[in-house]
């Protein structure tokens, strides 16, 4: 339940009563009591109300605000079994659907319930009924771009099953597992994709280790909707291993992207970077990828004069990775750091989606960022670094990193400045050709946010939607940004 990443070129934000001088205006919500709570999500702006989904164990149920974040009223929501767990919710225009599992006579159900903009119930559809098994199936989800198609899938022994819906005609378009044998799945599986034809993508990656470099391959298998020929494509990445691996569909140009980091032999040593991004018709059965090693003017900005003794970036992650509205890509990194306080509790960076490891006894640090942009024949546009320092302990690092805001002809990258209930808001706004400005956005002194921006959501092309969390309590904040 998470915020899908956009075409780049541009963002905005917006809050309430409060107006800090570079306009725009803040709304904050009255605080609201999750202590008892498992979740929330924003579902966001719908039929002019905006909408928080929470999760409170055998209750769920919806809280509706008006544009000024005023809670209206509270709507319970009524499943098929009190005990369900959730995979996904599906925001439309005027409705909303709700993805889960349950469990009954010993069989597990996976159900999709749809609502409208009410929290009322239109139809519950049946999707998968099965035994349930010796260990307990995780499914997850993803959406395609335009919402109109859903992906439910889960990683199982030898493959990965899939089951593909669409969200406007509400019917299954396929599902299917899908063998993988000759791969480790929990191991090699790294992202899947949905296009907005229903189309699927899998990325999976091999001997990505030092040791096994020299067979160090990704493929990526892509499922036609209409058609029952599997196309697969082999990537040579021989000699190097890769950290951060990404895959992305481009549904304007028809392309598929996959991006990452690369080193000899570590991964927590940032050489250069790699992309593929080439439309889904010219891609060949193997294919060689192209490494592009940072340059000596980076690693001097980056490190000021030892720069010119640097080989790599430390602890750089690739963030994000956008698209470009004529086929090129936008790189997000940022430099990520985590130091466990306790001997022998030593936290890891994986090279796939998830983080694991100790959030208890953890100092996070979340430093400068490297964008760089890339024209569609794969060739550097420009590279920036935009510098910034966050600190915390303890928190899972969710008040740091950046969020991106993007409209047609600005990016603007927010994040706190410092994590405390009483701190700035700062911003960057890039233009496409990679100019900047740095800004103070505002003040969180004597408002006590602490604002989770990686959580936040953009409802329009000028307001951001974001939670504060502090204390057990969560408020909701509109940032709306002027001309």
């Amino acid at each position: 339940m998470k915020v899908c990443q956009r075409y780049i070129l541009l963002f905005a934000l917006s809050f309430m009563v409060f107006s800090f001088g570079f306009s725009q205006k803040v709304v904050v919500s009255k605080d609201i009591n999750i202590r008892s709570d498992y979740a929330y999500d924003l579902i966001g702006p719908m039929n002019d109300r905006i909408l928080l989904y929470r999760d409170r164990g055998f209750d769920h149920e919806i809280n509706f605000f008006n544009d000024d974040l005023e809670l209206l009223y509270t709507k319970q929501l009524s499943f098929v079994s009190r005990k369900v767990r959730l995979i996904g919710l599906v925001p439309q225009d005027t409705t909303f659907g709700i993805f889960y599992t349950f469990n009954h006579k010993g069989k597990r159900h996976v159900v999709l319930q749809n609502h409208d903009g009410g929290g009322n119930v239109i139809d519950t559809i049946g999707l998968i009924e099965e035994k349930k098994g010796f260990y307990r199936k995780t499914y997850k989800f993803t959406q395609s771009e335009d919402k109109s198609k859903s992906l439910i899938f889960a990683l199982e022994k030898d493959g990965v099953d899939i089951l593909v819906f669409d969200n406007v005609e509400k019917q299954i378009l396929w599902k299917d597992l899908i063998d993988f044998s000759d791969y480790k799945i929990r191991e090699d599986f790294r992202k899947i994709r949905i296009s907005n034809k229903g189309d699927v993508f899998v990325l999976m990656e091999k001997n990505n280790s030092r040791y096994s470099k020299d067979k160090h391959f990704f493929e990526i298998t892509h499922f036609p909707v209409n058609s029952n020929e599997v196309r697969s494509h082999f990537f040579d990445l021989k000699e190097w291993v890769s950290s951060d691996i990404n895959m992305l569909y481009d549904d304007i140009n028809n392309r598929v992207v996959v991006a990452g980091l690369y080193s000899e032999g570590n991964p927590d040593k940032a050489e250069g970077y790699f992309v593929v991004n080439k439309k889904v018709g010219e891609l060949t059965r193997k294919e060689i990828v192209e490494r592009f090693p940072f340059d000596v003017s980076l690693m001097e900005e980056v490190y000021g004069k030892r720069g010119d003794k640097k080989t790599n970036l430390s602890n750089l992650s690739l963030a994000k990775v956008s698209l470009r509205q004529d086929g090129g890509v936008l790189l997000m990194t940022e430099i990520q750091k985590q130091y466990s306080r306790r001997s022998g509790y030593g936290a890891r960076r994986g090279f796939t989606n998830d983080y694991y490891g100790n959030q208890n006894w953890t100092d996070y640090e979340n430093d400068d960022m490297v964008f760089i942009s890339i024209h569609p024949d794969g060739q550097e546009h420009w590279t920036k670094v935009l510098y910034k320092k966050q600190f915390s302990q303890d928190d899972g690092g969710v008040f740091s990193s950046f969020f991106t805001f993007i409209t047609p002809s600005r990016l603007r990258v927010i994040y706190n400045d410092q994590i405390k209930k009483n701190g700035t808001v700062s911003e960057y706004v890039l233009d496409p050709l990679g100019n900047y400005e740095r800004n103070a956005l505002m003040s969180t002194e004597d408002q006590s946010l602490l604002l989770r921006f990686m959580e936040a959501k953009q409802i329009s092309s000028y307001e951001l939607l974001v939670p504060s969390e502090k204390s057990g309590f969560l408020n909701l904040v509109k940032i709306r940004f002027g001309a």
